[in-house]
């Protein structure tokens, strides 16, 4: 029984087991049959697959893709701390121009301080090259992000943060959904963006 994954709009299964969660499998038959693909060096956290068939795979500290349906991976994305991750399901998206986002989560303790981890990244072609994003920093955020999404009805991104600041942001593209041209407004500004 798969946990972790993800289907695609082709009804392709990518996910791992409980048993070995290092271990990414692939069923093309609706999960009646899976296969192994590729075995990590760590625990699968999240998975997420794009409109081009491209597979990301979050690890702790790094985002894999993949360009073969999952057969082999390179690192695709380090993440600002080792042990940060993004979250299954809530942690990444894409964009209507086909540009992957994906938000950084950590609880992470140094000097018994939180340390800062809610970048948003992009990547317009297919996880090659990053763009990465500190707006929340800016902002006062002092720990991470809770889910990022994209809302057809608003054609925004959204995204939640915690936990000195626990807000709601909504992202509306400048020029592209490249996330260093994405204008943000926290909640209280909503009726700014009415337009």
């Amino acid at each position: 029984m798969l946990f972790r994954s993800f289907i695609t709009r082709d009804q392709h299964i990518y996910g791992c087991m409980a048993k070995d969660p290092r271990v990414l499998y692939r069923s093309q038959d609706c999960g009646h049959s899976v296969c192994a693909v590729t075995r990590f060096s760590d625990d699968i956290l999240s998975i997420f697959v794009s409109s081009s068939d491209v597979v990301f795979v979050c690890t702790r500290g790094f985002v894999y893709h993949s360009l073969d349906h999952g057969c082999s991976f390179t690192v695709s994305l380090s993440l600002s701390f080792p042990e940060s991750q993004i979250l299954l399901g809530r942690g990444s998206l894409e964009a209507p121009d086909k540009t992957v986002i994906v938000a950084e989560y950590g609880n992470i303790i140094r000097q018994r301080r939180w340390q800062f981890c809610a970048y948003v990244y992009s990547s317009a072609d297919n996880g090659v090259t990053w763009k990465k994003d500190d707006f929340l920093m800016r902002r006062g955020v002092n720990k991470h992000v809770h889910c990022v999404s994209y809302s057809k009805l608003l054609q925004r991104v959204l995204l939640t943060t915690g936990d000195n600041k626990k807000d709601l942001w909504i992202g509306r593209p400048s020029k592209s959904y490249d996330v260093t041209d994405i204008e943000w407004r926290s909640e209280e500004h909503t009726s700014e963006l009415q337009s």
